[in-house]
């Protein structure tokens, strides 16, 4: 049994759903709490950046392969700071066999690089090795590149709802989801942004951006980062209807 397998069994029904939620959002790329992850697979050879590290996604053809993801939080038992969410990665596969699912886990601090949890069965310990050797410390300075710096790529905008975006190149750092949301006026998407430090919700029907709810602020974007994300929000664009 590995610690997270510990966790659940010994938790309160709050983590249970926790925990429910965070596997939902590994599958499905979608936010809840403020727990946010994004999944990058299926994209082989890229080089991801995620706050102050990078790595390279290994081939992603079929569901028994290595998935890696950008989490806006390190489980608790596995922060170096459980009182602070750490953003971090989560590389991991799994698999079926016989009536029972198995898999291998590693978590890594995004702020250091450093290995905080591994959890690898023998037989795919030379596969999470190569990938892991992609493992690269870039340092805390934002990335020279758009939306920092630079020009914007100049590939087909993305699409959601009524809204286009420019995607940044996958070495900018910044990642995007959405969530669906219900409210008395009905449903409603939101398209957001985030490098792991910073976070930005814009709503999906009108592209503006979301400041607020009636519980919290949801616009929580760091100095350093403004300008970047002021820049890569002012390219959205209202399609007609």
């Amino acid at each position: 049994m590995n610690r997270f397998d510990a966790w659940l069994l010994g938790s309160s029904r709050w983590k249970l759903i926790v925990a429910a939620v965070v596997v939902m959002a590994a599958l499905g790329g979608a936010a809840f709490w403020g727990y946010t992850v994004f999944n990058q697979a299926g994209a082989e050879g890229i080089r991801y950046r995620w706050v102050n590290v990078s790595i390279e996604q290994p081939p992603y053809e079929d569901v028994d392969d290595i998935v890696v993801n950008r989490h806006e939080g390190l489980p608790e038992i596995y922060s170096p700071s459980p009182d602070t969410m750490v953003p971090g990665l989560r590389i991991f596969k799994q698999v079926v066999v016989g009536d029972h699912i198995e898999g291998s886990d590693v978590y890594v601090d995004a702020t250091t690089g450093e290995v905080v949890h591994q959890d690898v069965r023998p037989e795919d310990r030379e596969e999470f090795d190569a990938v892991l050797a992609t493992l690269r410390f870039e340092g805390s300075d934002p990335p020279d590149i758009w939306p920092y710096s630079g020009t914007p790529p100049s590939g087909p905008p993305q699409r959601v709802g009524n809204i286009t975006y420019i995607k940044p190149d996958p070495a900018s750092g910044i990642a995007f989801t959405y969530v669906l949301s219900d409210g008395p006026q009905g449903s409603a998407i939101s398209l957001i942004i985030s490098n792991g430090w910073s976070k930005r919700y814009v709503d999906a029907q009108t592209g503006e951006v979301i400041v607020e709810d009636s519980e919290r602020v949801l616009d929580q974007v760091d100095e350093r980062d403004r300008e970047a994300f002021d820049r890569l929000t002012s390219s959205i664009e209202l399609v007609a209807q």
